[in-house]
C-alpha cells in the first residue's frame, strides 16, 4: 500500500481501515452477470484474461472465477458481486504486496456499495 493510500486509509491510532472514508470513495455496485455467457462475454469472450499493471502480469482463468464467486474457500455466496471483478482490476483504489504460500502476490482492492451495505 502506498503511503498516501495508507494515510487517507488507515487510522493511524488503532491501524483500523477508516471505513467511512473508505464508503465516500466506493463506487456504486455494477448489476451482476447472471450468466457465464455474459461474465465472459464482458472480458472479450477469452477462456484466459490477461492484464499487466505495474509490470505484473495477471492471468486469470475466467471459468475458475465465474465458479469462486459462489463456491469459495470461506463457502460466501458471492455471484452478486461478479461484476466487480474487471473493474477492480482495470481501477484498483489500492494495490498491496503481500507474500502468499512463500510466492509474492498483489492484491486488488476497491470498494463498491449500495444504499444500505459496503462491499470492500
Amino acid at each position: 500500500m502506498s503511503w498516501k493510500s495508507k494515510q487517507r486509509y488507515i487510522n493511524p491510532r488503532d491501524d483500523r481501515v477508516k471505513l467511512g472514508t473508505l464508503s465516500k470513495d466506493a463506487d456504486n455496485i455494477p448489476s451482476r452477470h447472471r450468466t457465464w455467457t455474459k461474465f465472459k462475454a464482458s472480458f472479450g469472450n477469452v477462456n484466459h484474461y490477461v492484464h499487466v499493471l505495474a509490470g505484473h502480469t495477471i492471468v486469470i482463468n475466467l471459468s475458475y472465477a465465474f465458479k469462486h464467486f459462489t463456491n469459495n474457500t470461506y463457502h460466501q455466496y458471492r455471484k452478486n458481486e461478479n461484476a466487480t471483478l474487471l473493474p477492480t482490476l482495470l481501477d484498483p483504489l489500492i494495490v498491496v504486496k503481500d507474500t502468499y504460500e512463500g510466492q509474492a502476490v498483489l492484491n486488488f482492492y476497491k470498494p463498491f456499495k449500495t444504499d444500505d451495505e459496503l462491499f470492500i
